[in-house]
């Protein structure tokens, strides 16, 4: 419901929960467990005005590691949204971030050397305009990102130099979408991004300054909220100022249906394959860049009044470019909400997940697979 404050909604949150993860450091063999206890508050300010809107948003993440006390982390966020209404069918979207965040032991370019998670600082700013005509919508998008990577303890003793890996990425975006029906809309998306690091060439001595551009076309639905969704196509580039690493380039795909089977039960399917980035090398080759293709379903059911049901089932095949890796994904997870009262919730949750790493180094032997489960129960206070 909120806390009124003025002419704002303010909804302040705090999560305790406790994990056990059976292996901490996503290995495949000597793999450590620990307890993890998280503190995760957040607050929410969010205007309720008839015109415009505003809101602030803070939260944090504190990572408590029983055992593995060199584990622990402390990431937090900050973000200002806004829109501007400028009349009936024009208006102007923007936003300001910033996140402190920590790289995760499953993440694929973790680097194994560190004694420590590596910390880093994300500033994020976008705007964007849009304007209705008849039926022809368009939108033009500005986005700026900024990634800042902390130096970390090495095992064994030293650092390990992450600045090579800081780097600031621009984005330039524009859409142009027709309403065929009130529920049927065909859209143009057109995009071009820079990627502009800080040490060209890094410490490999590798240029990893880019640009590229993305084509798509696809369509968004709405029947009548029982089912809706959007799905699109195209064609992705990116081309590399080091001549060492090879270009990357093919067919990209994207979107979400969500199916209301009925009033109590939620399908929703997804589906994607986009171009990543990587600074991961292989016996001093460079992978270039990753594409990622996930596919995914997730279920909700409202069992009992005050007990919902949720599972999550995950495919991602990572296939690098420029080097001989290839890595498949799954994961699982089930969740279990029971609502005590409308604002404390107690949530029980069991995840699964396993890589598999195919060719990793030159002499064919797969390394990097792990498998990892994961039990956690926490309990929510919103209000």
């Amino acid at each position: 419901m909120g806390l009124r404050v003025g002419s704002f909604l303010l909804f302040p949150e705090l999560a305790v929960r406790q994990e056990y993860d059976d292996n901490v450091f996503a290995t495949d063999d000597e793999e450590e467990d620990d307890f993890i206890t998280r503190l995760q508050p957040s607050v929410l300010l969010e205007s309720d005005w008839n015109r415009h809107s505003l809101s602030l948003s803070a939260g944090g993440d504190i990572g408590l590691y029983a055992s593995n006390e060199g584990e622990g982390y402390q990431d937090y966020f900050f973000q200002a949204a806004g829109r501007w209404e400028m009349g009936p069918r024009t208006r102007l979207d923007g936003l300001l971030g910033f996140d402190r965040l920590h790289e995760a032991r499953t993440d694929p370019d973790n680097d194994d050397a560190s004694d420590e998670p590596t910390e880093f600082d994300v500033f994020s700013a976008s705007v964007r305009p849009e304007h209705a005509i008849g039926r022809f919508e368009v939108s033009l998008t500005g986005d700026f990102r900024r990634l800042d990577y902390q130096d970390t303890d090495a095992v064994g003793g030293g650092r390990v130099n992450n600045d090579d890996r800081d780097r600031n990425i621009y984005l330039a975006a524009l859409r142009l979408g027709y309403d065929v029906t009130p529920q049927h809309q065909a859209f143009i998306d057109g995009s071009y991004n820079l990627r502009d690091y800080d040490r060209s060439p890094d410490d490999e001595g590798v240029d990893r300054d880019s640009n590229g551009f993305e084509v798509t076309t696809g369509a968004a639905v709405d029947l009548g909220g029982v089912i809706f969704g959007e799905l699109f196509a195209g064609y992705a580039h990116q081309s590399y100022d080091d001549p060492a690493l090879s270009e990357v380039e093919g067919p990209v795909v994207g979107g979400e249906i969500v199916w209301n089977v009925t009033r109590l039960t939620t399908v929703t399917g997804s589906v994607s394959r986009l171009i990543r980035e990587t600074t991961i090398s292989e016996d001093g080759e460079q992978a270039a860049a990753r594409f990622d293709t996930r596919a995914g379903v997730s279920l909700d059911h409202e069992l009992l009044r005050n007990l919902v049901l949720e599972a999550d089932f995950d495919y991602i095949n990572s296939q690098y470019e420029g080097i001989g890796r290839n890595d498949d994904i799954f994961q699982v997870d089930v969740k279990a909400r029971y609502f005590l009262s409308r604002n404390i919730h107690l949530v029980g949750a069991y995840s699964f997940l396993r890589r598999e790493v195919y060719d990793f180094n030159a002499s064919g032997e797969d390394d990097g697979d792990f498998t990892r489960n994961l039990v956690s129960i926490r309990i929510e206070a919103r209000f």
